[in-house]
C-alpha cells in the first residue's frame, strides 16, 4: 500500500472497529485510491495536516478536535451512517448533558428578541419558540461548515474518514476560517511511533543522498 508523502513511520494502527465506520469504508471507500494507506495512523495525521489544514498540538489525548477563540465545552460527537439509504453520512453530536453552571453543552440560546416557528415536511407548522435552548444534534458530512462543527470532538479514524469523504467531493476542509482543526497527539504515545518528537511526522520523505536535509 502507498503511503503519503510526509508518512514518516510506517504504523499499522488505525482501528476502524464501529459498525458506522465499517460500513462507511464498505459504501464509500471500497476501490478507491485515496493515495495513502488508511491503515497507517502516520499516513492518516499527514493527510490531516498537510493536504486539510489541521494544526498538530500536544495533549494528553490522542483526538481531533475544532476550535475557534474559546476552547471551552468540548462536546464528544462521532461518524454515523443514516438509517436511510437516499440519506449522506452524519457527524452525531452526543446526547445532551449539564455542565457545572447549569447550562447545556453545545446548545445556544434562543432569545434575544427573536422568535422560531418549526416547521416539518409532512406535518407543517410544529410551534413557536420564543426562549430556550436549541441544540444541533447531527449534520451531514459534506454541508457542514467550520462554525457549526466548533467545539466537537472526534476520533482520529472518523475525523479522517469525514475529510476524505469531503476531498472526494470536492468540498473544503472543516479546518478553515476562525475554526480549526487541532490534531491531539503525546509527544511519547503508547502507538508505535518511533522517535515520539511531533516534527518527525511531517519531514517529506527523502531520496538516496538527501537524509539530513530538511532535520531542524
Amino acid at each position: 500500500m502507498e503511503h503519503h508523502r510526509y508518512c514518516s513511520e510506517k504504523s499499522g494502527d488505525m482501528k476502524y472497529n464501529s459498525p458506522d465506520q465499517k460500513l462507511f469504508l464498505e459504501k464509500f471507500l471500497k476501490g478507491v485510491d485515496i493515495k495513502f494507506d488508511l491503515m497507517c495512523f502516520s499516513c492518516c495525521l499527514a493527510f490531516l495536516q498537510r493536504d486539510r489544514g489541521y494544526i498538530c498540538e500536544q495533549k494528553e489525548f490522542e483526538n481531533v478536535s475544532y476550535q475557534g477563540i474559546n476552547k471551552e465545552n468540548i462536546t464528544e460527537a462521532e461518524l454515523k451512517m443514516p438509517s436511510k439509504p437516499a440519506k449522506n453520512p452524519q457527524i452525531q453530536i452526543e446526547p445532551l448533558e449539564e455542565d457545572k453552571i447549569g447550562l447545556k453543552k453545545g446548545a445556544r440560546s434562543v432569545e434575544n428578541g427573536r422568535t422560531y416557528q418549526a416547521y416539518h415536511n409532512s406535518i407543517g407548522a410544529m410551534g413557536v419558540i420564543q426562549s430556550g435552548f436549541s441544540r444541533l444534534e447531527s449534520i451531514d458530512i459534506r454541508k457542514a461548515t467550520s462554525n457549526e462543527v466548533v467545539n466537537l470532538r472526534l476520533s482520529y479514524e472518523d475525523a479522517t474518514l469525514v475529510e476524505i469523504h469531503r476531498r472526494l467531493n470536492s468540498i473544503d476542509s472543516l479546518s478553515g476560517g476562525i475554526i480549526k482543526g487541532y490534531l491531539g497527539i503525546k509527544k511519547y504515545t503508547s502507538r508505535p511511533l518511533g522517535k515520539g518528537d511531533i516534527r518527525h511526522y511531517f519531514r517529506p520523505k527523502q531520496e538516496p543522498g538527501q537524509e539530513g536535509l530538511n532535520e531542524q
